[in-house]
């Protein structure tokens, strides 16, 4: 055990031995053909003059060791800049001034590693810190700690910090740490917390747990910014990142991304996940899709932000909340699953997918579709249009001039306020306008359509309609003597307003028709007649071919004395 203050050069190995504590003064050279210092047992190193080697420049053996490379210190290598054996049990490495290899700028593996770096490390061929092997797994804890530069250029295959059977690592970067390839390689392990508020250029890739806080920049031209292949990754962004690949993580991984800064796609996508459990939660800007990569999974976006592309969903029971000014630009798709979709203020492109779906527009003006399953769609404020898709739907347009769209099945669709069209499709669907002027028309099969307050058109359509009217001068029309038929599966009319209501004719047949009133056929198409029943309802017959027999029927109910200005003929 010594003190050695060294100001002479050095041109063979030097050794450090259990105890010694060595300065190395400026403008003294250690050169080596081989390694140019050994340190074994415990000793610390005061580095403020220049190390160059042939192979490593300083190798450390068992024990525990310290070094310190001053800002007028430096290592310059064509192996290691400094190397450990997998027998050491400590180190920590302080640099103010360079470490440089032509390998790799800093190879330790050591149980437990703490280097802190104010100065440069830098490796021409290989990585400019190499913590662990897959060879020796004892590996407790490592820590490193950047405020100055670490960097690789050439040949970069593992990354500007590679971590490999390690416990616990934790980096923290508020310099640059830069590669061609992967700017941080956490191979294997358990967990690994990464803080950035500095610049990281490459791609992030981990195998272990990951907590990620970036405050900084994360960037990785062309490619993925950080990609995951552990169980549980949470990532925090206030600053700038390139995209994230989860796609490639174990099935179980739960994925966690709180933006509020900005996140870029990479190839149109911003996030990809194909794992069980992700929540991703933005009030910044993300640029790009976000979604699943072909597997189910339970999935939760909160987005208070901006995300200029797509949502994609996929399978599970899925969650997409938008409030206040938060949007999406492309279409937000739930798939599979019993899904909840909630738009923002703004217009909103809301796809339920299969199953049962429910979507909410709220502010702006909508588009919802709820596709295959038992779906319930509301466009609330704005303009907006819904449809429901296959089986049985219920839709409400809320405020504003909607356009609503049963589908297939049995369907309930409302208006509510404003100028609305509503459109049943197939299926016996029930369809209410709500307040202000509407339009309803009931498609296929056999519909009920409730017109509200407001100047309303019923179109009943095919199948044995019954259509409510209330206040306002309403229209009936009819396109196809097939739309109501003769006898009991007639269309009904209830509500009619005699000198106010109109039956619109005109279509079905072509020419003018000629109104009859309560006088029979008279074998002359186009002819309209009444028949007013002893209950005090009027059936309307239409003879369009000339053979005195009724083509079509329509019962006004519980009302009679309809004259030639009740119809448009």
């Amino acid at each position: 055990m010594a003190y050695i203050v060294e100001s002479t050069n050095q041109t063979a190995q030097y050794d450090v031995t259990n105890g010694d504590e060595v300065s190395i003064l400026p403008g003294t050279i250690f050169t080596a053909p081989a390694d140019a210092i050994f340190g074994t047992g415990y000793t610390d190193i005061l580095l403020m003059g220049q190390v160059t080697a042939f192979d490593d420049g300083i190798v450390y053996d068992e024990g525990s060791h310290q070094l310190t490379v001053a800002q007028q210190g430096a290592i310059h290598t064509n192996g290691d800049g400094v190397y450990s054996l997998n027998k050491a049990t400590y180190l920590d490495i302080v640099n103010l001034g360079t470490i440089s290899g032509h390998n790799d700028g800093i190879d330790v593996s050591s149980r437990y590693t703490n280097i802190a770096n104010a100065g440069t490390i830098a490796a021409s061929d290989g990585r400019g810190i190499r913590i662990g092997n897959l060879s020796y797994d004892e590996l407790a804890y490592a820590e490193v700690s950047n405020t100055g530069t670490i960097a690789t250029s050439g040949r970069i295959s593992n990354g500007g910090i590679q971590v490999t059977n390690v416990g616990y690592f934790s980096l923290h970067n508020s310099g640059v740490i830069s590669s061609q390839n992967l700017a941080l390689n956490m191979a294997t392990g358990i967990d690994v917390a990464v803080t950035n508020s500095g610049t990281i250029t490459g791609m992030i890739t981990v195998a272990p747990d990951l907590t990620l806080v970036n405050t900084g920049t994360i960037q990785n031209a062309g490619y993925w910014g950080v990609e995951v292949y552990g169980a549980v990754c949470t990532i925090t962004n206030f600053g700038h990142m390139d995209a994230i690949n989860a796609q490639q993580a174990s099935l179980a991984l739960n994925l966690e991304v709180f933006n509020g800064g900005t996140i870029a796609g990479y190839n149109g996508a911003a996030i990809t996940f194909a794992t069980t459990t992700n929540k991703i939660n933005n009030t910044g800007t993300i640029t790009g899709d976000v979604g699943y990569a072909g597997l189910s999974s339970v999935d939760t976006v909160l987005n208070y932000g901006t995300i200029v592309g797509d949502v994609l969903l996929d399978g599970g029971d899925d969650r997409y909340l938008s409030n206040g000014m938060g949007v999406t630009t492309g279409t937000v798709l739930g798939g599979a699953g019993n899904d909840t979709l909630f738009g923002g203020d703004l217009g909103d492109r809301l796809d339920g997918g299969a199953a049962q779906d429910r979507l909410v527009g709220q502010g702006g003006n909508d588009e919802l579709f709820g596709d295959a399953g038992v779906d319930t769609l509301f466009g609330g404020d704005g303009n907006d249009t819904l449809d429901g898709g296959d089986d049985r739907d219920t839709l409400n347009g809320g405020n504003g001039d909607d356009e609503l769209y049963g589908g297939n099945d049995v369907d309930r669709l409302s208006g509510n306020n404003g100028a609305d069209n509503l459109f049943g499709g197939n299926g016996n669907d029930s369809l209410f306008g709500g307040n202000d002027d509407d339009t309803l028309n009931g498609g296929a099969d056999d519909d009920r359509l409730f017109g509200g307050s407001g100047v309303n058109t019923f179109v009943g359509g095919s199948g044995r309609d019954v259509m409510y009217a209330q206040s306002g001068e309403d229209t009936f029309l009819f396109y196809e003597i097939g739309e109501s038929v003769v006898g009991a599966s007639r269309d009904v009319v209830y509500g009619y307003d005699l000198g106010q209501d109109q039956i619109d004719f005109a279509a079905v047949a072509p020419g003018v028709m000629t109104f009859m009133g309560t006088d029979a056929f008279s074998s002359t198409a186009r002819e309209v007649r009444l028949i007013e029943s002893a209950t005090g309802s009027t059936v309307v017959q239409v003879d369009v071919n000339a053979d005195g027999a009724a083509d079509m029927e329509l019962m006004i109910y519980r009302v009679q004395g309809l004259s030639e200005d009740d119809f448009v003929l």
